[in-house]
């Protein structure tokens, strides 16, 4: 599964306290003098000496919103891990869990990778350079991606079949039902694929956001150069395709990623397939508050920054397990 290999926001405001402003009714104040008295000496507590030596600290009074965000989300993949929660739950959690992933890098590791560029400075709370940041957020996705696959694999996966749940692979099924799935295929997948080829009078495919696709190396009979194909795999059709039960599982499931995968000699007829490997990109949604005076109204910015997303440059580019060195290669 593409999902167990690929590489919310808790931030605090601190704000002033709000005063009224009476203007010029100030005089409609009644002023009130107070007799002096001897304030009583305040007993300062070794509590109190810590928590004010901790505020002087320099970039300790707060936390990095972006560093947060992931402390968030590995919040949420606890609630994943955590063998007390329902199964069915866990599941929800481990969605929950990807989502937060992608707003991630679309919202915030665009900005950041932009300042980077632009040489800002740190911020000036908590005194982390933008670089430091983007280093720092890589390790922990990393290995937050690590604690999701592990709890995916040896955890959920068995306790999904301990309840009756396969999740199956082509290689595990037997022959009538890979003839089941190829009428499926071309009766319900086939016709709604577009299959692009790169060569020379071809460039590449523009690849939309978030959007799943097959990298296919090909090569015509007796050639000896290999081509790139891209075919994108439809995110408006169901991604798992139920089974019969057998004797052991009641209900079996199969993704279409699978089923498109092994039935990609229909697409690309006369050619031989090399090689095939599953990857999506992310790119950058995030708008920036940064507006300068070329915009009178903010709504006609805010529509032009809709615009550009679907153009916005890639901030992470994902790949399954085991891929083919030449289609990641050609990709990169």
């Amino acid at each position: 599964m593409l999902t167990k290999n690929l590489s919310t926001q808790v931030f605090f405001n601190f704000k002033p306290l709000s005063y009224p402003d009476f203007g010029d009714n100030s005089y409609m104040i009644k002023k009130v003098k107070k007799k002096k008295t001897a304030k009583p000496k305040k007993r300062v507590t070794e509590r109190r000496k810590q928590e004010r030596k901790y505020s002087a600290l320099s970039g300790k009074t707060y936390i990095n919103r972006d560093l947060s965000w992931l402390e968030f989300n590995t919040r949420v993949l606890n609630e994943a891990i955590d063998s007390r929660t329902p199964l069915l739950e866990r599941l929800r959690f481990c969605d929950i869990f990807r989502s937060n992933n992608d707003e991630f890098f679309q919202k915030r590791i665009g900005v950041i990778l932009k300042r980077i560029h632009e040489h800002q400075e740190a911020n000036k709370y908590d005194e982390l350079s933008y670089q430091q940041v983007l280093e720092l957020s890589q390790k922990k996705v990393l290995t937050l991606i690590a604690q999701f696959s592990k709890n995916f694999e040896k955890s959920i996966i068995s306790e999904l079949e301990k309840n009756g749940i396969k999740l199956v692979q082509w290689s595990e099924i037997s022959s009538a039902e890979k003839k089941f799935l190829t009428d499926y295929f071309k009766r319900n997948i086939f016709p709604i694929l577009t299959p692009l080829a790169v060569d020379e009078g071809h460039p590449f495919p523009f690849l939309s956001n978030l959007s799943c696709s097959i990298g296919v190396k090909l090569r015509k009979p007796r050639a000896k150069n290999s081509y790139f194909a891209r075919v994108k795999i439809p995110a408006d059709i169901d991604q798992w395709i139920a089974l019969r039960p057998n004797n052991k599982y009641k209900h079996r499931y199969i993704t279409v990623h699978d089923v498109i995968r092994n039935n990609l000699g229909a697409l690309f007829s006369g050619m031989i397939i090399e090689a095939t490997t599953i990857f999506r990109v992310t790119r950058n949604a995030a708008i920036e508050d940064d507006y300068d005076d070329e915009y009178e109204d903010l709504m006609e910015r805010v529509t032009d920054d809709i615009r550009e997303r679907k153009f916005a440059p890639v901030v992470r580019f994902e790949f399954e397990s085991n891929p083919d060195s030449w289609i990641i290669n050609f990709l990169q």
